[in-house]
């Protein structure tokens, strides 16, 4: 299934304080996406532009801007999202937040060519405070994915706090990557408290058992990210109870 030119920016859709979760879908709980195709995307967002102002994040992907306990698979998105002056931000070419809800969430075979940037005005208050923001899934809790491929750019120009990587932004609580590739060039101006990665920025484990695996994963992407804390070819940063994580 195909979907071409699809659209949303301040001349057609509010952010407003029931509205914060922005994609194709909205939202996804216990769903099987399979199959589709988003060609020449276009998510253009100035929040200093709206009379809401968000406290908590607005949650942005082509696909879907938060999904539960979903199985994504063979999903592709091509085009560009930007968003500027935004607090609090979890944006992904494909998903901004996947969560495993009542089960794990997974993406397989999913491809995002999708090129993401995210601009603060520092006049607008809090403009980049908090940032997750990856190739395929800006932030991840519990999942599985396996032989996604990102070869969008991602261009950050805020100095807040935030989590940048070429496939995820963030990821948590056992997360598993197979055979994931990033070739999307990083541009960073994140700050001091920043995680950049070609992979994931930031890669932890919640729990005494858990522990993220990295299995035949690269990245060749170019990553600039001077001001940052964190900078790696795969993990900005890893850390948890279990130590070390799987790599292979």
């Amino acid at each position: 299934h195909s979907i071409i030119n699809f659209s949303i920016n301040d001349n057609n859709f509010q952010i407003s304080n029931v509205n914060d979760t922005i994609g194709l879908f909205s939202y996804l709980c216990n769903a099987k996406v399979k199959n589709i195709r988003m060609e020449a995307l276009n998510i253009h967002f100035d929040l200093s532009s709206h009379d809401y102002v968000p406290t908590s994040s607005v949650l942005i992907g082509g696909l879907a801007g938060t999904a539960d306990a979903t199985v994504i698979e063979n999903c592709s998105v091509s085009g560009s999202i930007t968003v500027k002056n935004c607090s609090y931000l979890d944006i992904g070419g494909l998903v901004g937040s996947l969560n495993k809800g009542s089960s794990y969430s997974s993406a397989e075979q999913c491809r995002s060519s999708c090129n993401i940037t995210v601009i603060s005005n520092k006049d607008t208050p809090d403009a980049g405070k908090y940032l997750f923001c990856g190739g395929i899934i800006g932030d991840a809790i519990c999942n599985y994915l396996t032989d996604c491929f990102n070869s969008g750019n991602i261009n950050i120009q805020t100095e807040g706090h935030g989590y940048v990587g070429g496939i995820i932004g963030s990821t948590s609580q056992k997360t598993s990557f197979t055979s994931c590739v990033n070739t999307g060039n990083i541009k960073s101006n994140i700050g001091c408290n920043g995680f950049v990665g070609g992979i994931s920025g930031r890669s932890t484990a919640g729990g005494l058992n858990d522990t993220n695996s990295y299995i035949q994963c690269s990245n060749s992407g170019s990553i600039y990210a001077p001001k940052a804390s964190y900078v790696g070819g795969i993990a900005g940063r890893y850390g948890g109870s279990t130590g070390a994580p799987d790599l292979k």
